[in-house]
């Protein structure tokens, strides 16, 4: 019989093995329940209706159909990928699914045959927790309990084994198996997540004997370790407390304790305990072995492993112990939300470990739609450290989650620390966890690591240097890593970087007198703000993308220092930083930090004039064009009456965007090309390459330009390959696609369109990649494939829409809309358009001639199909329409 294609995993975190292939998450929720109920009775096919009334028992019976039918196209995806045929894996008709006989095992049918042959090595390995955590349907809840019993009835059956075995005469009795010991503390709350780390431990536990577990107090390196030994089938295992023991001798006395060795007047204890320990297999897990570190622990596990070949030492530590055989291995935190979805919160570690814990305070704690952002920014905000995230979720009780992360924002410390009586000492709170390994820092380490408090998400090496002014900052960054209190890693540009967990940096900002902070704050913001001038001057050694990732890695360290920035700074730094936010889409970040900096007042008359500029350059797609034109006016004044040439030009050139935007082509030219001629009197060949590729975009689009379009593109390249500025070349590339396609060259504008989209993925210009996306779609609908053209339109509007940006948003929105006059679903097609014109009068833009006509064209149709008073309502309907509504309806 062929071996199954795949093993499922149901108890615990679901997991899904086939070969090399390893799947941790299902598309949805109910495409898990969905594959649970067929795995967990194998043997037969279940109706359709049947499994709706299990999985969707609210729903209609019609949509319950169609609710299966997708959770079923969803398993197919992933569970009978090329080159598996389709049906390898899931057999259905119009009446029934099943699973293909032998086609799939699972953990639970392993689980109930290792009872049926009282196997309680592989019972225990096997349970890795609870049935399906995370659903709630009834018949899962049935299951779950059903499994529970049966695990809590195993010892009770192993005891009867033994007793049977003893009354049977030993001439019909076989040799026992040798006995296996597994003692371990009894653990009352479940265990969320760690599939990883568990799946990389057992595999480094077979070819490294000794693995230290390390990580800053209540990073959950305990439970880890035990849950790891739990599921360790190689022998016996041993836990062995170390949190008492404060000298090295008194490593012997806790190792026989642990192995329950009666103590021997004139005996070495742990003489002792090797001459127990022997040559089997064994795992011994060391909790909280940091308290011996200077005591020569090492020196005793290194002894151990000598003369007890058979064992593996699985420890945790807040630091390394030294040990030349020691393998460590650095415990992560829990996975933070990525996103507010219901779905992905549902499954993420860290939001199931608090809501399990909140729960336990308050039964009617769960996710919901309201409080999907509270709970993610709630799990953000405690870095999904395990201890963190369990002390406060006990608040629960007398808080919401909302309240809970308010005075967490606040700075209350209260609510990190323990409302439940009991417990160890070292998890009574955040605080006391982490306190433990700054009291073993050297005087030099400690104020280094308060002083490192200043920075936000990390920092490298030379900025640690700079800003904390300690010139052994590489030596002292050794120590604080070996503390588990920061962590380091290799930056893309080959630098060395530490990263400070949030709950660390505050820790230690606690610890900083006030004049003590004002000084590192200056010092940092100088520093960041001349690290953003060298990447706004594209300086070597990196060129523009590289200078882009760099401002990205430091855009909390960025954001700090304008906060407290003084005012000539805080004018300054979000002008030189102006690509990376266009670029990297923190537009409306720029435009908060410039409103905030012209607010204040004393501003230096240049940089002010400078900042304005630069704020009526940004907003146009944010705030309409009146506004920005106003802005952009007093702006040209001041700049012309102080001399301020660069300026002035920079001015003029966002004028003739904004003429553009208003579709006032040739007075968009005259502006442009008085830009350009003060820029050509500059020699700066950035800014020059920008105001000839303006031009080159007006010269396409006029019906006689002055200047050849192509003419002006070459031009324009030139300048921005002399600038280094490939964020310029990927937009000429961009336009050099939009030409041929005017020139009639479809097929030509492919390639044009993907070596600028290859630019800007380089250059992480999210706007530049919706702006290719569009212009596929616009290639598709040319060639008639409006499915195709659809797919581009909405990846577009979905991008320009998280940029909330609504002067470009419209135009994808629109181009959705015409896609609809294929099939002459003229109300769809009119609705759409409704949308995209409230989002040009949100931004105090004009529809243009030919789209107004386009526009009456729809109108006209839907009066023809309908008549007037519905057209006017479906106009009117469309212009209420959110962006949101408006891709759902294109997805019906």
């Amino acid at each position: 019989m062929a071996a199954p294609l795949w093993r499922f995993e149901f108890l615990g975190d679901f997991r899904a093995t086939r070969d090399r292939t390893t799947i941790t998450r299902l598309e949805s929720r109910r495409a898990l329940a969905l594959l649970a109920a067929l795995a967990l009775s194998p043997q037969r096919r279940q109706t359709r209706e049947e499994l709706i009334e299990r999985i969707w028992p609210d729903a209609p019976l019609e949509a319950g159909r169609n609710r299966l039918k997708q959770a079923l196209a969803s398993l197919r995806r992933q569970l009978e990928p090329p080159p598996l045929p389709p049906g390898s894996v899931f057999e259905a008709d119009r009446f029934s699914l099943g699973l293909r006989a032998g086609a799939v095992t699972t953990d639970v049918a392993e689980l109930e045959q290792a009872l049926r042959r009282q196997d309680f090595p592989r019972v225990q390995a096997l349970w890795r927790g609870e049935l399906l955590p995370g659903l709630y349907e009834d018949w899962v809840q049935d299951e779950r309990e059903r499994l529970n019993a049966l695990y809590a009835r195993a010892p009770v059956l192993l005891e009867e084994a033994e007793l049977l075995a003893a009354l049977v005469p030993d001439e019909v009795t076989t040799p026992p198996a040798p006995s296996r010991r597994v003692e371990l503390p009894v653990q009352v709350t479940r265990f969320f997540g760690r599939e990883t780390e568990q799946t990389t431990l057992h595999a480094l536990l077979q070819d490294d004997r000794w693995v230290s577990l390390t990580g800053p107090g209540g990073i959950g390196k305990t439970r880890l370790a035990i849950e790891v030994a739990r599921g360790w089938i190689g022998g016996d295992v041993w836990f062995v407390p170390l949190a008492e023991a404060s000298q090295g001798a008194h490593f012997g006395a806790a190792l026989a304790s642990a192995l329950k060795l009666p103590l021997r007047a004139q005996t070495d204890p742990l003489e002792q305990a090797l001459a127990f320990l022997g040559v089997g297999p064994a795992l011994l897990v060391l909790d909280n072995a940091e308290q011996l570190v200077a005591q020569g622990l090492a020196g005793h596990l290194e002894t151990l492993l000598e003369r007890c070949p058979g064992v593996r030492l699985l420890v945790t530590t807040r630091q390394g112990l030294g040990g030349g055989a020691e393998r460590l291995f650095p415990v992560p935190p829990l996975p933070l939300p990525q996103s507010e979805s219901l779905l992905e919160l549902a499954q993420l570690a860290s939001v199931q470990l608090f809501l399990d814990r909140a729960q336990r305070a308050r039964a009617d704690v769960g996710l919901t739609a309201r409080n999907a952002a509270t709970l993610a920014t709630l799990c953000q905000r405690l870095d999904g450290i395990p201890l963190a995230l369990e002390l406060v979720a006990a608040w629960a009780q007398a808080l919401s989650p909302g309240q809970i992360l308010a005075r967490l924002e606040a700075g209350d410390t209260v609510v990190t620390t323990s409302r439940r009586r009991g417990g160890l000492e070292r998890h009574r709170s955040l605080h006391h966890a982490f306190d433990g390994s700054f009291q073993r820092l050297s005087g030099g380490a400690q104020r280094f690591f308060t002083q490192l408090s200043v920075f936000r998400g990390g920092g490298t090496l030379e900025a640690a240097g700079a800003i904390c002014d300690e010139p052994d900052a590489a030596l002292l960054l050794t120590e604080l890593a070996d503390a588990s209190l920061v962590q380091l890693r290799m930056t893309e540009q080959e630098e060395l970087r530490f990263v400070l967990l949030e709950s660390l940096r505050q820790f230690a900002a606690e610890r900083l007198t006030e004049s003590e902070l004002t000084a590192l704050q200056e010092r940092h913001g100088a520093y960041y703000a001349s690290l953003a001038a060298r990447a706004a001057r594209i300086e070597p050694p990196h060129d523009q993308a590289e200078w882009l990732n760099v401002l990205q890695e430091e855009w909390d360290n960025l954001r700090a220092a304008q906060q407290v920035a003084p005012l000539e700074r805080a004018l300054q730094l979000p002008c030189v930083l102006t690509d990376f936010l266009l670029l990297r889409g923190y537009v409306q970040e720029g435009i908060a930090w410039l409103e905030a900096a012209l607010a204040r007042p004393d501003a230096p008359r240049e940089r002010a004039v400078q900042a304005r500029a630069q704020l009526g350059a940004l907003t146009p797609d944010f705030k309409g064009i009146p506004h920005a034109r106003a802005l952009l006016e007093e702006a040209l004044a001041q700049a012309r009456e102080h001399g301020l040439v660069a300026t002035e030009a920079f001015v003029l050139f966002h004028l003739g965007r904004l003429a553009y935007l208003r579709y006032d082509l040739p007075g968009s030219w005259e502006w442009h090309v008085q830009a350009r001629a003060l820029r050509e009197s500059l020699g700066e060949p950035g800014p020059l390459a920008l105001s000839v590729y303006a031009l080159a975009q007006l010269a396409l689009r006029l019906p006689e330009p002055p200047e050849p379009t192509w003419e002006l593109l070459h031009r324009a390249e030139a300048l921005a390959r002399q600038a280094g500025r490939q964020s310029t070349l990927a937009e000429i590339l961009y336009e050099s696609a939009c030409v041929v396609t005017a020139e009639g060259d479809i097929e030509g504008a492919f390639p044009l369109l993907g070596a600028s989209r290859t630019l800007a993925r380089q250059l992480g210009s999210v706007r530049l990649e919706g702006k290719i996306l569009n212009h596929l779609g616009e290639l598709r609908r040319l060639q008639g494939n409006f499915a195709e053209a659809m797919v581009h339109y909405r990846a577009a509007t979905q991008i320009f829409n998280q940029l909330r940006e609504s002067g470009v948003t419209h135009v994808p929105i629109w181009n959705l809309g015409c896609c609809f006059e294929a099939s002459q679903d003229w109300e769809r097609a009119l609705l759409l358009l409704a949308c995209s014109a409230k989002l040009l009068d949100s931004v105090g833009r004009p529809i243009d001639d030919e789209s107004r006509g386009v526009l009456e064209q729809y109108r006209q149709k839907v009066v023809e199909t309908f008549g007037p008073a519905r057209a006017e309502a479906i106009y009117a309907r469309g212009y209420r329409m959110t962006v949101e509504e408006a891709l759902a309806l294109t997805e019906k």
